[in-house]
């Protein structure tokens, strides 16, 4: 299974040799990184590379693969619940053609199942169009790279606009016909405040906010494969927070002492190994210190001082690093 961390290079140089420096240490060979279109493409046709030249350069220096999320269109590419396949594809077919040979995978957007990342209702048939496209425009240019399905959220709601249950959305895209148009299925997949072996639904009693729904389980994984029927399911987000100071609606982050993080990332990597999951990469590794008040940085390996938390050296252990 390919084990990786998703993290941010697109930062000052000093901070991300130092970030580089901590995923070496893990043993890990993989890197996540998300490239948001409408920062690199303001306009049509006119593209900045420069930042995201110098964080692939780099990483590719240090032996890293990486995974690329592309997603949040810029507005000239969005109408409603639509993101205009054509431009996107001729996005990501600049930007696979640029780096050759240094970008392994590229994830087509990211969890499209929420209104808030979508940017307008979600869709799953528009979504599936998007992937489809993109499929084809990156084999035409590099057909090694891998094609990822977006990470899907866990949401606990299905309105319908402001959120679709994960599974729920994936069957669509898979009715819609999405699925054959992808290399591998994303998910994300967290625990919230629930153990990683914690049958789904088992805790409602005990746990009534994230316990009474399947998506708030570290083992809605299974759901998600089994969807999937095939095809490897690539974990492009997983993780728990921890953090005595969350932020509004993540709260349940003080209910997992730092102390238990590594025990709990121990046992979902032996989960999904056990699963034969393709690949899983933990969210995330420096977060804290280049965003410290914000919901990813409780997600986050290291504290706002650099310094690794207990969870971090416990992967490293796991990992041989």
């Amino acid at each position: 299974m390919r084990v990786g961390v998703r993290a941010n290079l697109l930062i000052a140089p000093a901070d991300r040799q130092r970030t580089l420096d901590l995923a070496a240490a893990l043993g890990i060979q993989w890197l996540g990184q998300q490239v948001i279109w409408r920062d690199f493409e303001g306009m049509p046709g006119q593209r900045d590379w420069r930042f995201l030249d110098e964080a692939v350069h780099e990483a590719n220096g240090r032996g890293f693969k990486l995974l690329l999320s592309v997603t949040k269109a810029p507005a000239w590419a969005q109408s409603g619940s639509r993101i205009d396949p054509a431009a996107y594809g001729d996005f990501v077919a600049a930007l696979v053609g640029r780096y050759k040979g240094q970008v392994q995978a590229i994830e087509v957007y990211n969890e499209p199942n929420l209104a808030a990342e979508w940017g307008g209702p979600c869709s799953a048939t528009a979504y599936a169009a998007l992937l489809k496209e993109a499929y084809r425009r990156i084999k035409a240019v590099d057909p090694a790279v891998v094609v990822v399905s977006a990470g899907l959220t866990p949401t606990g709601v299905s309105d319908g606009y402001t959120a679709s249950d994960d599974v729920g959305f994936l069957q669509q895209l898979k009715a819609a016909g999405g699925l054959a148009f992808c290399d591998a299925v994303g998910a994300h997949v967290s625990g919230f405040n629930n153990p990683p072996n914690a049958p789904v639904n088992s805790r409602c009693g005990e746990n009534p906010m994230y316990g009474c729904h399947a998506s708030f389980y570290i083992l809605r994984y299974r759901e998600l494969q089994a969807v999937a029927a095939g095809k490897p399911l690539w974990v492009t987000e997983c993780g728990y927070a921890s953090t005595r100071d969350p932020v509004p609606g993540y709260e349940y982050a003080q209910d997992n002492p730092e102390s238990i993080l590594g025990d709990y990332l121990a046992e979902t990597l032996k989960l999904l190994r056990q699963d034969k999951a393709g690949a899983v990469w933990w969210w995330n590794l420096n977060y804290a210190p280049l965003a410290p008040r914000s919901e990813q940085a409780a997600f986050s390996l290291v504290d706002a001082n650099w310094s690794p938390r207990l969870h971090y050296q416990r992967l490293k252990a796991e990992l041989g690093g």
